[in-house]
């Protein structure tokens, strides 16, 4: 846009035209201070939410957005602000930026060293970003522009000491000392001048002086170099002239004196990167954004500095966040400075540099911490060639970095429960929280230190309301608004997961929002894909890229999950870009999967199918194969908290036709693993979701599963009700075999109700026609069990050995082992006992082929009881043993109960006749 000038340096001020216009209020002001910035660039959307609102953002965010954007066209014009798929970009050169345009007159002034160029771009310097400006834009970007603007002046000063111009440079730089108390290498320059001047004494006291400020400030001593100096001034030597010697940098950070744990990262650290090593080593700490990566490598330089006695320099590489990752040759042009090259040596192209560091690090024993890389490209041209250490952080795992340049990956995990409780202690101020609220704590912030840390001070500002702050805590939606300091973005969960977020590519962006919108995990990769409608080698490929980020992580053998806290902001980002629509979808797909890999599981132990299968969305990825009734069993047993939760949050967003088929399929596997709490819950589920889908036939099946849950549970008048009703709707629908089967359920109950003739008039009606062998194998052992119930023994014996014949003839092993078990009972009851024992251990076996819990713990009472009546103390008093280890392993019911104490009464009478001698 011709016309339009930013001034940031000094004072705020847009002119148009040569008119200054009047921009009001802090967030317009920011807002046209950022894209400036960026003059000719986009900036996200994300960036600029991320610092304009830092404290506290409005409820409708992008709105409020919208309208400062709305604002600012009016004020410069309606084409001065473009937007592109990358985000709003302002129509300004750079030139017209006062800030730009220092820092590129910077740029060519430090290149040829020229005195008189450098002078004139620090003319142009004054207070950066100042009028009005909000605080996060100003620690983001303020820093680096102090930072630019100190290394000009001091290389000015260097300047124009070599020419021989000292005339008020002691009093420059003692007004620079005032202003900036802990640059140690402004601190240098003045001792040097003062010497130089004659003026020793002084030089001293400034000495002492700058000592106590650092100590103050940083809680350091003065650097090795400062050191040296000193002693040459107290030695009354001539002081050295260091000016052909190579500079010792010593640019660590501030240790955390928090800092505490990551023993096993600093023992790897001092394991890959040993004392006196002459080849160069590169080690990777990646992990999750706010995991404490920073603060280990820092906190392991600081512990290890003594390897390195030729210095340490440190470079934050920018590689996540507001600003653009640092280029490589930038990042060497500011690591060759900080080995004490000045421009005029630094070449101008990336190859030049990178062969130019290698040679001055040649020689030296020195450590590079590269901070926040963001990939192996970044990284290569600084690597040296030997002798240096390099120490990389990112969020990313940097995998090309170690398959090509054989750096070493150390993965640096939020702190587990104990690491995490001490580190709250230290940061918290209120003793009054016992380590289960400690813990909670924990949990709820991920174990990220950055989270931690947030926490605390939230606490200790508050201090009466920690409660409070842990209910909010509690809460998905409310979570990031508590880990959002305001002080900075550096500081803030939001804008350090956005700046992650804001790395990835359409596809695995919208899987993160996907995986957080949902209400189950882990997941496996097939139900990856299905949940974001990807072919599974695209999400195999999308999912990876999350992983690396560390923005998922792997739990075990192919399951991954998000922590709670990314769990938190993939909601939030999945409510503000995805409509209601979307999310549906993407929940149904998953649904749709797990219910077909459900029935395939399902017919691997029964094809009788009741109801016809769903047609499957489009595109939806196939279930899994799952050949073996193994391999079914082993699916189900790994799926099984995540199948029920499904059920749950199916019916809860009113899916109640997915809800209640998902159900029913799960019937079989709960029955069999006696989970019946869960079957519990997850039929009653089915009944009412069936009822709101109205599906008569799908309500009837469910009231069959029903039913015979409420049964196996004891509470047998609410399984007779419920299987009444089953039976209803499914004469209603003509529906034969759904009839005898339920007829054959509600004999069971009404026996176990004392109502043996009830129970044989059901079984007789379901006989009555013709039928499926396995189904009739099944109502003639239900027979069987109602003539033992009324003592007729000789023709149960006879029903069941009818019922045996059939479900073998029908391939049934499960209905074979119960007709097994009910065979047993009539032998043992007519006095047949060998025959008994046989019957009973063919049921225990077959159950135990089948992990039928129930089955099994039932057929061994019954065997052991056997065994003692014949005699067989010793085998009796093993099988009752090992039939009371499988129930106390199993969920309690009261049906477990009375089994549990008919067992210890048996047990009793073992203990009567087992041998003493």
């Amino acid at each position: 846009m011709s016309g339009l000038q930013v001034r940031l340096l000094g004072v705020f001020e847009v002119v148009v035209d040569g008119r200054a216009v009047v921009v009001r209020g802090a967030t317009q002001r920011s807002c046209l201070a950022l894209l400036a910035l960026r003059a000719g660039r986009s900036v996200p959307p994300e960036t600029l939410i991320d610092l304009l609102w830092a404290e506290r953002a409005p409820k409708n965010v992008r709105a409020a957005l919208h309208s400062v954007i709305a604002k600012s066209r009016q004020l410069l014009g309606p084409e001065s602000i473009g937007r592109d798929e990358a985000g709003y970009r302002l129509d300004i050169v750079p030139a017209d930026v006062d800030v730009l345009r220092f820092l590129a007159l910077l740029d060519d002034a430090e290149r040829s060293d020229d005195r008189q160029q450098l002078a004139a771009a620090l003319a142009l310097w004054g207070e950066p970003l100042a009028g009005g400006i909000v605080a996060s834009i100003r620690h983001e970007h303020g820093p680096e522009l102090y930072e630019r603007y100190l290394r000009g002046v001091e290389r000015r000063i260097d300047l124009d000491l070599e020419a021989g111009q000292r005339t008020g440079i002691c009093e420059e730089l003692g007004r620079l000392t005032h202003t900036f108390p802990l640059r140690e290498s402004l601190w240098l320059r003045l001792l040097k001048a003062l010497v130089a001047e004659g003026r020793r004494p002084e030089a001293l006291d400034q000495y002492e002086r700058m000592r106590v400020q650092l100590a103050d400030g940083l809680g350091i001593d003065p650097s090795a170099e400062l050191q040296a100096f000193h002693l040459s001034l107290l030695d009354d030597d001539p002081v050295p002239d260091r000016t052909a010697q190579p500079a010792v940098p010593r640019q660590l950070p501030l240790d955390l004196r928090r800092f505490i744990g990551r023993t096993a990262q600093l023992e790897e650290l001092n394991r890959l990167l040993p004392s006196g090593s002459d080849t160069a080593r590169v080690v990777v700490l990646h992990g999750a954004a706010g995991a404490g990566k920073t603060s280990l490598a820092v906190h392991w330089a600081h512990q290890a500095k003594d390897r390195f006695p030729d210095g340490q320099i440190f470079l934050g590489l920018r590689g996540y966040g507001a600003r653009e990752p640092l280029d490589a040759e930038t990042a060497l042009d500011t690591i060759l400075r900080g080995l004490g090259l000045p421009g005029a040596r630094i070449p101008a192209d990336l190859e030049s540099r990178s062969a130019l560091l290698r040679t001055e690090l040649a020689a030296r024993r020195l450590l590079l911490i590269l901070d926040d890389a963001r990939s192996a490209d970044q990284i290569r041209p600084l690597l040296p060639g030997s002798s240096t250490q390099v120490l990389v952080t990112s969020r990313s795992r940097l995998s090309s970095l170690t398959v090509r340049d054989g750096a070493e990956p150390i993965a640096v995990p939020a702190l587990d429960g104990p690491e995490g409780r001490e580190l709250l202690r230290r940061l918290i101020q209120n003793p009054a929280l016992d380590e289960r609220a400690l813990d909670e704590l924990v949990r709820l912030c991920s174990g990220l230190p950055l989270a931690l840390a947030i926490t605390g001070e939230q606490l200790n500002r508050h201090p009466d309301e920690a409660e409070s702050v842990t209910g909010r805590l509690r809460s998905l939606a409310e979570r990031i608004d508590v880990l959002s300091s305001g002080d900075s973005p550096a500081t803030d969960v939001r804008a350090v997961l956005s700046w992650s977020y804001q790395a990835l590519d359409p596809e695995a962006a919208a899987m993160l929002r996907a995986l957080g919108a949902i209400a189950v995990e882990p997941l496996r990769l097939p139900a990856i894909a299905a949940l974001a409608g990807l072919p599974l080698a695209d999400a195999r490929r999308t999912l990876r890229v999350l992983t690396d980020l560390h923005l998922v992580h792997q739990v075990d053998a192919g399951q991954v999950r998000l922590h709670d806290v990314m769990r938190a902001y993939a909601r939030e980002r999945s409510a503000a870009e995805d409509g209601a629509a979307v999310r549906h979808d993407a929940a149904n797909r998953l649904v749709h999967w797990y219910l077909s890999t459900a029935e395939v599981a399902r017919t691997r132990e029964s094809e009788l199918r009741l109801l016809p299968l769903l047609p499957a969305p489009p595109g939806a990825p196939e279930s899994l194969p799952l050949a073996s009734t193994e391999d079914a069993r082993a699916w189900f047993e790994a799926e099984r908290r995540t199948l029920i939760t499904l059920v749950l949050d199916t019916a809860e967003r009113g899916e109640h036709e997915l809800a209640a088929r998902l159900a029913v399929t799960l019937w079989d596997d709960l029955e069999r693993s006696y989970a019946l709490t869960d079957s519990r819950l997850v039929q009653a589920t089915a009944v009412t979701s069936a009822a709101r889908a109205g599906d008569p036939l799908l309500r009837a099946v469910a009231l069959n599963q029903h039913g015979a849950t409420l049964g196996m549970s004891g509470d047998l008048e609410a399984a007779a009700d419920a299987l009444r009703e089953a039976l209803t709707l499914f004469a209603a629908a003509g529906h034969e075999y759904g009839e005898r089967m339920v007829r054959s359920n509600l004999s069971i109950a009404l026996r176990l109700l004392g109502r043996p003739q009830e129970a044989i008039e059901q079984l007789e009606l379901a006989l009555a026609g013709s039928m499926a062998t396995e189904q009739e194998g099944t109502l003639r052992n239900n027979l069987a069990m109602t003539y033992l119930a009324t003592a007729q023994y000789d023709e149960a014996v006879a029903s069941a050995t009818e019922a045996i014949r059939l479900h073998r003839l029908a391939g049934d092993t499960r209905g074979t082992a119960y007709a097994q078990d009910t065979l047993g009972q009539g032998l043992k009851a007519v006095g047949d006992l060998p025959a008994a024992l046989a019957a009973f251990q063919d049921a225990a076996r077959l159950n135990e082929k089948l992990d039928n819990h129930g089955g099994l713990s039932g057929s061994l009472v019954r065997l052991g009881e056997t065994e003692l009546a014949a005699g067989l103390v010793t085998e009796a008093r093993k099988t009752l043993m090992r039939a009371l280890r499988l129930l106390s392993a199993s969920e309690r019911s009261g049906w477990q109960r009375e089994q549990e104490e008919r067992i210890r009464a048996l047990l009793t009478q073992t203990a009567r006749v087992w041998p003493t001698g």
